[in-house]
């Protein structure tokens, strides 16, 4: 049983490689499922075995980098001083907007149906880290939570996609400044309060 999902997992991590590098010189619309299987080396009803068609592939891909993103994003303590707070912040902003452009060839190829899906899961995956920074800001009582996270990932996930759909306009540095001065907003509040 070990060696079937060992197997099984590598087959899989294999396909998700294979289309992340014909994604380098191709769109997805131009990829086809024989080319797909030619490069992976596999048969056909193995792919199928796997994957219902090249878009459940496509968007294995983006959960793999969207797992990338999340994974290098770090707890920001509110108690160190200010700056410290900063450059924390700045650190996770310039770790999710390096991965989004060292990914472009992803996720400039997201639909508007498929990306509306994409941020609702991002949305939902994050959520637990911002609550968690939230709750150690210890907000007034009468503010719900829940909301105030929803409402800064939606933000800043919007600003993302914004980013992506007009092809990396802002130089990364500018865009990660500019976000990491919005998110200092939610801090300022607690760092100053006394």
């Amino acid at each position: 049983m070990a060696l079937i999902t060992k197997t099984y997992h590598k087959t899989r991590q294999h396909l998700i490689d294979v289309m992340n590098e014909m994604l380098r010189h191709a769109t997805i619309e131009d990829i086809t499922i024989k080319a797909l299987v030619q490069r992976a080396d596999i048969t056909r009803s193995t792919f199928y075995t796997y994957y219902q068609d090249k878009y459940a592939l496509f968007e294995d891909l983006i959960e793999q980098c969207n797992q990338d993103i999340y994974f290098a994003l770090r707890y920001v303590p509110a108690d160190l001083p200010a700056t410290e707070v900063r450059t924390h912040i700045y650190d996770n902003v310039w770790q999710v907007l390096t991965a989004i452009h060292n990914n472009k060839h992803i996720f400039s190829q997201l639909h508007p149906e498929l990306r509306g899906r994409v941020l609702d899961k991002e949305i939902r995956s994050f959520k637990p880290i911002i609550l968690q920074q939230i709750r150690y800001l210890k907000p007034h009582a009468a503010i719900d939570q829940d909301m105030i996270s929803t409402f800064y990932l939606s933000g800043m996930i919007s600003i993302y996609d914004l980013w992506v759909s007009k092809n990396f306009h802002i130089p990364i540095e500018e865009l990660c400044e500019t976000m990491t001065d919005l998110t200092m907003i939610i801090y300022t509040d607690y760092l100053f309060k006394e």
